[in-house]
């Protein structure tokens, strides 16, 4: 119920009686009820007939109420014209309809002082919001928006900041729009100050203060189109001569607004951003999976975040917050990918299969328990996933065996060993320290193969380097946090460095920890959980004399050519069987494991063993040509010189000098050893434990 004279007061401001009754404003007289909603102790005798204003938030639930009291109070000999609750936080008053305009910045806003200003700008068609006081925007005594305001999205959202037309003779109210409009600049907004005429004079012949509701109401009808005129004519903001405007980016403690920052985005008991060898990395619930964040989207979500809070920022207040940002979500650098931020270690995070639709530990799926997955987790530090769900019940895929069957039709152990492979790309275990090398001739499926494992395991964890690409400075930093890297085409011009590519393979492949140069940013150091995977038309030529890269190496040896009749929508049928694929790879997961390493189909031992001369031509010649024995001995040139005579039977165009002949006879048959001995006529100088054939 509202009193005659409360209704009166209020149309003489400008409100209808629906706008009124819309926002549910009342009449309140009883004391005990007006201590109730003050939160005082004894009864509000004194106040008198109060207006009672309901505020309410967002999703329209009351839990705050301002009154306007027909006999004010006085503290520090003013009237206290509104009277608020007791012991709670500043809030927004929001007119009906205003809630919500305020997730879409298309929509124009008003913010002005009180609560019947806010009613009747958004009455007259400007949505607006109400403000206790010119300072009830920012807590207490910190620079700051309330929640209340923070959480409007601003950004590109043009924003009338309209206070009573004696701001100008006011620097207190002054710095409070000032400050107000820089952080809500700070955000994006677009902000605007409206400065209102003086109303008529007063006795003493001093202009009288307007109100934007004593503006609307004293034009009545033509209000609106005044206030759009203003709106119009409106000044950005201006720092005011003399205003106390806080430089809050000096009052930062850096410690806590970072851990501040680190809170808002917890979950699962740690927080979504982490730093991890001088990156930064963020949790995505969409992808289920850590992703790297670039140093830019870090430094400018930390601009963001203090923009909210300072009104003027240096490029060292946000190192600062930086720094203490790195320190706070810091991980090990010891700590490899994939591993567990807390305690909560269900299994060994080598061995999880992460998916879609869960965490999934191979090794109990396998042993057929019951328990084998957990949810998605923040807690599982890992850069990869799979992009579907796992379902044990997924039907066999037909027409990926088929396929696999036409590549391979007489060969079941070639399609064993892909099987095998696929599943040991499944997981970050690379203890088996494998490369595979798929030859075949064109349009043999190589690339099908190549497409539906990158789809497998996903597109975000697969890279793909070339051969000569690795030699060069950053040729490894594309491998950071992939599970598989796959070399379409293994060829080497005559220019690559070779025994880079060689020893980068080996490193790589032998789960070397790395340092590896990155491109504007500190080099990064540990192991890389990288599967490689080599396509190739033919043999690469890799300079290897001990043998150890082509060792590394299972083959598979492709001789179907589907040239000319290539089926164009096979890919997608193939992509539309992974749920399948995924199980048929954990089978081969499951026997890989069992046997505890590869096996190299009969059909490619021949190109294993060509792949061995090919990589070390000193080696080959050994095995053709020479008998390996403790007694045996034989003089270097004589060696030397029957082996260049066999590498120009074999037509080999670049014959090592004798002393590469002798380094690279060391490691292909690291029992040789060289010796010398007096002779007449000087030295002899002999290999020992080894002799021609």
């Amino acid at each position: 119920m509202l009193l005659d004279h409360h209704l009166a007061a209020l149309q003489a401001r400008g409100l209808k009686p629906e706008t009124i009754e819309a926002a549910n404003i009342t009449s309140i007289w009883d004391p005990f009820a007006m201590a109730e909603i003050l939160n005082w102790n004894g009864p509000a005798k004194k106040l008198g007939q109060c207006i009672k204003i309901p505020y309410y938030d967002r999703e329209g639930n009351n839990g705050y109420t301002r009154l306007r009291p027909d006999v004010p109070r006085k503290s520090k000999g003013k009237p206290v014209k509104y009277e608020a609750p007791i012991g709670t936080a500043l809030r927004i008053y929001l007119p009906p309809t205003v809630a919500a305009c305020l997730d879409n910045p298309q929509v124009d806003l008003v913010i002005t002082e009180g609560e019947f200003k806010a009613l009747v700008s958004t009455q007259t068609g400007f949505p607006a919001i109400g403000l206790p006081g010119v300072w009830a925007w920012k807590l207490a005594k910190k620079v700051r928006l309330i929640p209340a305001l923070e959480n409007i999205a601003w950004k590109g959202r043009k924003v009338y900041i309209i206070f009573d037309s004696d701001i100008t003779e006011k620097e207190g109210v002054q710095a409070a729009e000032c400050q107000l409009a820089m952080l809500l600049t700070n955000l994006g907004a677009v902000v605007k100050c409206v400065r209102l005429p003086d109303g008529p004079p007063n006795a003493d012949g001093k202009p009288a203060k307007l109100g934007l509701d004593d503006f609307l109401a004293s034009l009545g009808p033509d209000g609106g189109g005044a206030l759009q005129q203003l709106m119009w004519e409106a000044s950005d903001p201006v720092e005011p001569d003399g205003a106390d405007i806080k430089n809050r980016g000096d009052d930062l403690d850096p410690a806590t607004e970072a851990r501040k920052m680190l809170d808002s985005v917890m979950v699962d008991g740690v927080p979504k951003l982490a730093y991890w060898r001088s990156s930064f990395w963020r949790y995505s619930p969409t992808d289920c999976c850590y992703r790297e964040l670039p140093d830019d989207d870090a430094r400018g979500s930390v601009v963001l975040a203090l923009n909210a809070i300072a009104c003027r920022l240096t490029n060292s207040h946000i190192s600062n917050h930086m720094v203490q940002l790195k320190a706070q979500a810091g991980i090990p650098s010891w700590s490899e990918q994939p591993s567990w931020r807390t305690d909560f270690r269900p299994w060994p995070a080598s061995e999880m299969l992460p998916t879609k639709s869960g965490l999934i530990h191979l090794p109990s799926y396998i042993r057929g328990e019951s328990e084998y997955s957990t949810p998605n987790t923040a807690r599982y530090f890992s850069p990869t996933c799979l992009e579907f769900g796992f379902n044990a019940n997924s039907p066999a895929p037909e027409q990926w065996l088929t396929f696999l069957s036409m590549i391979w039709p007489d060969d079941p152990q070639s399609v064993d060993l892909l099987q095998e492979w696929f599943g040991y790309c499944l997981t970050a275990d690379t203890r088996l320290q494998k490369i595979l090398l798929i030859v075949g001739p064109k349009r043999s499926g190589k690339g099908t193969i190549g497409r539906v494992l990158t789809k497998l395991i996903g597109l975000a964890n697969v890279v793909n380097p070339t051969l000569a690409g690795l030699a060069t400075q950053f040729g490894l930093q594309p491998l950071i946090g992939k599970l598989l890297a796959i070399i379409s085409d293994a060829r080497l011009s005559g220019r690559t460095d070779i025994g880079v590519v060689t020893e980068r393979l080996l490193s790589v492949s032998g789960e070397d920890s790395q340092t590896i140069d990155m491109k504007h940013k500190p080099a990064w150091t540990g192991r890389l959980p990288t599967r490689l995977m080599l396509m190739s038309n033919e043999l690469p030529r890799l300079g290897d004399a001990s043998g150890a890269l082509s060792s590394r190496m299972i083959i598979l040896q492709m001789r179907q050519s589907f040239y000319g009749k290539e089926d164009p929508g096979l890919t997608d049928r193939l992509l539309g069987e992974l749920p399948g694929i995924l199980l048929w790879a954990v089978e081969g997961w499951k026997r890989l494991n069992a046997r505890g390493h590869f096996k190299t189909p009969e059909s490619s031992r021949q190109m294993a063993d060509d792949l061995d001369d090919i990589s070390s031509p000193v080696g080959a010649f050994v095995r053709e040509c020479c008998c390996i024995a403790p007694e045996a001995r034989i003089a270097r040139p004589t060696l030397y010189k029957a082996f260049t005579a066999w590498a120009e039977e074999q037509g080999q165009q670049h014959v090592p000098s004798a002393a590469v002949f002798g380094r690279d006879l060391v490691a292909a048959v690291p029992s040789v050893s060289s010796g010398q001995r007096r002779c007449e006529g000087g030295r002899e100088r002999f290999y020992e434990g080894i002799t021609l054939a």
